[in-house]
């Protein structure tokens, strides 16, 4: 059930219920209660990159190349674009599972007794999760992608 056929249901649920409520101002306390938990926020319903068809190919943007790529290089969930390519959160992954290593490797460390060198292997599993995020990281995914990228990527 979506949020908003959530919200639409109880709120046909709450009238069915409102003469059981001791007072008017009960009920639209808890009412007031469910609109701030329930109800659709606005989002604007602008898509960001939208999709490009050129030549009959769909292309789509990958956040971390900051390329258009065809549809056969974007994971695709349901027929919608994650918003990147294969190669990038392949990348992406292996970044995290070395630092996931790292982390390891320092909790060891650690338990051994060996602080120090513990703490820096914690501090390098940290700035590789957070630079896993930075566009520089994938330099290597976008020139592999330079063959087939569409020709107006986005800077």
């Amino acid at each position: 059930m979506k949020k908003s056929e959530l919200y639409t249901k109880t709120n046909e649920l709450l009238a069915q219920f409102e003469a059981q409520f001791k007072s008017k101002k009960s009920f639209e306390e808890f009412k007031s209660q469910i609109d701030e938990l329930l109800k659709p926020k606005s989002g604007g319903g602008v898509v960001q990159y939208p999709m490009i068809v050129d030549n009959d190919i769909n292309y789509h943007f990958c956040r971390y190349s900051n390329y258009y790529l065809p549809e056969s290089e974007i994971v695709m969930s349901n027929g919608k674009s994650k918003g990147y390519s294969k190669k990038a959160i392949a990348l992406w992954t292996k970044i995290g599972r070395t630092a996931q290593e790292l982390n390891n490797e320092a909790m060891k460390l650690l338990l051994s007794g060996d602080v120090e060198a513990g703490k820096s292997k914690a501090e390098e599993a940290e700035k590789l999760k957070v630079d896993r995020n930075k566009t520089s990281m994938y330099d290597e995914v976008r020139s592999a992608y330079e063959e087939i990228k569409l020709d107006n990527e986005v800077k």
